[in-house]
């Protein structure tokens, strides 16, 4: 039998607008980066419905949160509190990791 090594991956994404939080007691903390796991089959209960049949086309981001919430391990209300330009760079990424507009880009219908 073959033995084989699994290395975490992950992908880091700098934030443009950090996201600012204020925790209990007054502290702040800033979000200057979001770490993207690996995908796993778990993740795919959170895609919105429809999304394999639309392929990632016309999705509200909102839908997606909770799937970036998971990713990312992070609260959604950290989420909620990204600037929309920061979200569409995470969900860009997001979506080439599912493969959404492969078929598109190969030429395959």
């Amino acid at each position: 039998m073959s033995e084989e090594k699994v290395v975490e991956k992950s992908t880091i994404i700098k934030l443009i607008y950090p996201i600012s939080l204020e925790q209990e007691g007054g502290a702040k903390t800033i979000v200057e980066e979001v770490t993207l796991g690996r995908l796993k089959a778990k993740h795919l209960k959170l895609l919105p419905a429809g999304f394999s049949s639309e392929e990632g086309k016309g999705l509200d981001p909102a839908s997606m949160l909770p799937l970036i919430a998971a990713v990312a391990n992070l609260p959604i209300a950290v989420i909620e509190e990204m600037d929309m330009q920061d979200m569409m760079v995470i969900l860009e990424v997001l979506t080439s990791f599912l493969g959404v507009g492969e078929s598109q880009k190969s030429g395959k219908k």
